[in-house]
């Protein structure tokens, strides 16, 4: 049987190679161990608030599988070098952990709901990690965390929730300083605001935000994420940065809410390399120094056919100091002029707006009234595919060396410095070919600590101009050898104009033509680099030799990329750790057959996604 696999999904891929998963702890104690203490059936403890009592500096909570009817608080501290933690063996559901009044605490691997509290979760401790849970349907009617601690760490949670409470439910709330929020899932969910972020120099990154609905009767808006003045506080130095907000399939969802209230700390957001699809809510800048930089919004503003809104209000807003840059906007179908795109009030001062890429949805026709200072007014901006949600650029995108360098953004939303050309690209991605950087294409599944390592290819993004068609179905390969051991996770493969339909993956080793991957099956459609992971990384040997296959497609015509390749006619190498032979371009007319024939150095344009193992320890 053939299974079906989606376009490059990153942080599914680690999950996969790191051995995580979402709602399950990455190590996993034994009980009878230093320092363990073991709740469940016929063990130490019978409660897990009766172990978090006993637990000292060191020690680890192991929480054996089943149903705990329980919100359990912390009794003491660990330290930084002896942390309390908190983990399972086997899935656990309880209630929550309602009071983490101390420092150093992690709770890492459960599942938590029901609590039916106005607050499901407060932190006040310092230094807490809160790791790999799943926390749904919790019954809070004010808010799911709230971290008032310092150095607050949350990575590979998911919440999401069938029922709202008809008003606004912040999912993260972030009173602290210096803390990290990365690769969480939110959503599906109802009535929530993802963040509402206070304190300073706390970051909010890679997570994925989407399927934002509001429940029967609901008054609450909502938001992505949200900070408002309040009782002397403060948010200044915030960074909101790398993250998925896909709504396309939700309800009114503000992309940001910001207000200072006459309150000068609150101030300095960095908003930047952020994908927003189908958020018809608008960005409501009421602070000061918002820098909204490189951020993809694709199909936005719907709602009140408005995208960014530098607003005045008396006693509540000052933008002064805003500066949207290196952006790619493509509004809705019902905005037509540029004051519905970047609407600048009449208050604020030393507004900056340049570099930025405005285009009609589908038509990629102008806007009226454009106004944007070494801006981009219309025209198609090459995404690699906005049907299937992926923005990388062509290499043929005119958004490519446009924008303007920018302190504080290094790189983009994959990781890949800026810039890769003679300037900064404009939008959330640096030009890679569309596709052709085989990390994190969108939308992903629920995302995980880690950042895939020192991925490798062959060939380069630039366009290929060849097509080859005869009615034909045809296995198309590629022959390499790696000359480290490490891990094949996926396939790139060039699609030809016209080429359309599923194709089949199969990944073999050639010693013996054995098939050691696939068949999977993937879809694309058109011209241009594709790229698509493997379900199950597949180690690989140093100096053995193996093929990687994509098959022609489902159109009559059966298209595919045959390009008379002088690289073929002698061993090559992509200048690090994958080689290739003679004729390392293979083809076979049996359909599923280990493709061993070669036809006039002719380069069929597949390729291996390949991972050293050195680079994933």
């Amino acid at each position: 049987m053939r299974d079906k696999i989606k376009p490059v999904l990153t942080p599914f891929i680690l999950a996969a190679f790191y051995g995580l998963a979402i709602g399950q702890p990455a190590h996993a104690a034994s009980c009878g161990d230093q320092d363990i203490r073991c709740v469940g059936s016929g063990q130490e403890y019978s409660s897990i608030q009766a172990a978090a009592n006993a637990a000292q500096p060191g020690d680890t909570v192991v929480v054996s599988a089943g149903t705990y009817n329980e919100s359990v608080s912390t009794v003491r501290s660990g330290t930084a070098n002896d942390p309390i933690t908190f983990t399972t063996d086997g899935a656990v559901v309880i209630k929550s952990f309602d009071y983490i009044d101390h420092d150093h605490i992690t709770i890492d691997g459960f599942e938590m709901a029901g609590a039916n509290d106005g607050n499901m979760m407060l932190w006040n401790g310092d230094h807490g990690q809160l790791l790999n849970n799943v926390i749904h349907d919790t019954g809070a009617s004010w808010n799911v965390a709230i971290v008032d601690g310092n150095n607050f760490y949350a990575s590979g949670n998911h919440y999401y929730s069938s029922t709202g409470p008809g008003d606004d439910l912040p999912v993260f709330v972030i009173g602290g300083n210096n803390s990290l929020v990365e690769n969480n899932e939110i959503g599906p969910a109802k009535d929530i605001d993802a963040f509402r972020v206070w304190g300073h120099d706390n970051v909010i990154r890679n997570n994925y935000i989407h399927d934002i609905t509001a429940s029967s009767g609901s008054s609450a808006h909502m938001d992505a994420i949200q900070t408002f003045g309040v009782n002397g506080g403060q948010s200044y130095n915030i960074v909101f940065e790398d993250n998925l907000i896909d709504n396309s399939n939700g309800d009114f969802l503000q992309m940001l809410m910001t207000e200072n209230n006459n309150d000068p700390d609150f101030r300095d957001w960095d908003i930047r390399n952020n994908v927003y699809i189908g958020v018809s809510g608008q960005a409501n800048v009421g602070i000061r120094n918002v820098r909204f930089y490189n951020n993809t919004v694709y199909d936005g503003g719907e709602s009140n056919s408005l995208i960014m809104y530098l607003y005045d209000g008396s006693g509540k807003s000052d933008f002064s100091g805003a500066q949207i840059k290196n952006n790619i906007f493509i509004p809705a179908s019902n905005i037509g002029s540029y004051g519905g795109v970047i609407s600048v009030g009449s208050s604020g001062s030393n507004v900056q707006v340049s570099n930025n890429y405005v285009a009609k949805i589908g038509s990629w026709g102008p806007v009226s009234g454009f106004s944007d200072t070494n801006g981009i007014n219309g025209g198609d901006p090459k995404f690699a595919n906005a049907g299937a949600e992926d923005f990388h650029l062509l290499s043929t995108s005119p958004a490519i060396d446009r924008g303007v360098t920018l302190a504080g953004v290094v790189d983009d939303k994959d990781g890949t410095s800026r810039p890769q050309g003679s300037a900064y690209d404009m939008g959330a991605y640096e030009g890679q070919g569309g596709g052709c950087s085989p990390c994190d294409p969108t939308p992903p599944p629920p995302p995980v600590a880690d950042t895939l390592p020192n991925v490798e290819t062959v060939w380069d993004c630039t366009d290929v101009q060849g097509a080859a068609s005869d009615g034909s179905s045809w296995e198309l390969g590629f022959t390499f050898e790696p000359t480290v051991d490490g891990y094949a996770t996926g396939v790139r493969v060039y699609g030809a104009a016209g080429e359309s339909g599923e194709h089949t993956i199969r990944l073999w080793r050639n010693s013996d033509e054995t098939l050691i991957s696939g068949p999977h099956t993937v879809e694309y459609s058109g011209d241009g680099w594709h790229a698509f992971h493997l379900p199950t990384p597949i180690a690989l040997t140093a100096n053995e030799a193996y093929t990687i296959v994509v098959s022609t497609g489902e159109d009559a015509e059966k298209f595919y990329t045959a390009v008379q390749d002088p690289a073929m006619s002698s061993s090559g190498s992509n200048g690090g750790n994958i080689t290739y032979p003679v004729n390392a371009a293979v083809y076979s007319s049996t359909i599923g057959g280990f493709p061993s024939s070669s036809w006039q150095q002719s380069n069929y344009f597949r390729s291996i996604i390949f991972v050293a193992e050195s680079s994933s320890q």
